[in-house]
């Protein structure tokens, strides 16, 4: 007896804070909207993470504390549910061999010719601090901090050294890509 009370007095919270929930939902709304629309650029991908963000906040948001501020809460949310988006896109477009491959929905730009050999043959070519670096930074991912540790350079020069061994492997990419791959780019870009 007393556990099918505990039970009823559980659903009747459930349903309480659902309820003050999807207020306070109805007043965050247009908030909502337009930041997912400044993120997005397009209006259905902005009411899709809308409604990321609206449905995360009903699933956990009886774990916010009492007082917390729903909307910067969710804003916050909204904008790591963007990011991660954004980064699985990225990591998603393909490489193609063959410029057929293209869709109408993806743009290949002259970059996307190159092949992963291309890029292996321009990263052994340059010099070994640009190459460690970019190595320590891109693929082995470690924090500036133990990266002006292993390099024995100061922390405000990391930055500077990959963005500037960046810049020369994409120089090199790009080289490549009008040299080499020129047949290709020319099919991408046709003269109208």
């Amino acid at each position: 007896m007393t556990k099918d009370l505990d039970v009823a007095e559980a659903d009747k919270d459930r349903v309480a804070f659902d309820l003050s929930m999807a207020a306070e939902l109805e007043r965050v709304y247009p908030s909502l909207q337009n930041r997912a629309r400044i993120l997005t650029q397009d209006r259905e991908k902005a009411d899709d993470l809308v409604q990321q963000v609206c449905e995360k906040a009903l699933r956990v948001g009886r774990n916010l504390r009492p007082g917390s501020d729903l909307l910067a809460w969710m804003k916050q949310v909204m904008r790591n549910l963007f990011i991660d988006e954004y980064r699985s896109r990225r990591r998603c477009i393909p490489l193609e061999d063959e410029p057929e491959a293209a869709t109408d929905s993806y743009v290949m730009s002259p970059i996307d010719v190159v092949k992963f050999e291309d890029v292996r043959r321009c990263l052994d070519n340059m010099s070994a601090p640009d190459r460690e670096v970019l190595h320590l930074a891109l693929f082995d991912r470690l924090p500036y901090k133990e990266l002006s540790v292993r390099l024995g350079i100061p922390l405000k020069t990391v930055g500077t050294r990959i963005f500037r061994a960046k810049a020369r492997l994409r120089s090199r990419l790009v080289h490549l890509v009008e040299g080499a791959h020129l047949e290709n780019v020319v099919e991408l870009y046709p003269c109208k």
